[in-house]
């Protein structure tokens, strides 16, 4: 059975080894076969139109970007309007905000999409300022 158009694409670059190469598997890789079917099911969008949260989350460099873009992907493509950015970025947005008197507005704008993918979330500790954003 296959997902959604596209998420084959996504989970092709999941699949461990090469055809007619067998290796043994890396670090990770039986984690990513076995999150196929999961993947899948995310690719469906079911969460989309239920206004559920998603939170992809594993050690660095085992596909999470890659994922929640091909999912971005799958939700423009459905006519939702995604925005994807640097969780940094968000933050320094914000606190440019605090500066000028326009935090607000600033968050408003950020909450306008369907789908917010936030991007190395969690990556470094956050301030108060940050964590109360």
């Amino acid at each position: 059975m296959t997902g959604p158009i596209g998420m084959d694409r996504v989970l092709d670059g999941l699949q461990p080894g090469l055809p007619g190469r067998p290796r043994r598997p890396a670090h990770g890789e039986l984690v990513k076969t076995h999150a196929a079917a999961q993947i899948r099911d995310l690719g469906a969008l079911r969460w989309l139109h239920a206004g559920e949260s998603v939170i992809l989350f594993g050690p660095v460099g085992v596909g999470k970007t890659h994922i929640a873009q091909a999912l971005g992907h799958l939700a423009v493509r459905q006519g939702a309007q995604v925005r994807f950015a640097k969780t940094s970025r968000i933050l320094a947005d914000l606190a440019g905000g605090h500066a000028d008197r326009t935090w607000e507005k600033r968050i408003r704008e950020l909450v306008r999409p369907d789908v917010l993918i936030l991007d190395d979330f969690a990556m470094r500790q956050l301030n108060a300022t940050q964590a109360d954003d």
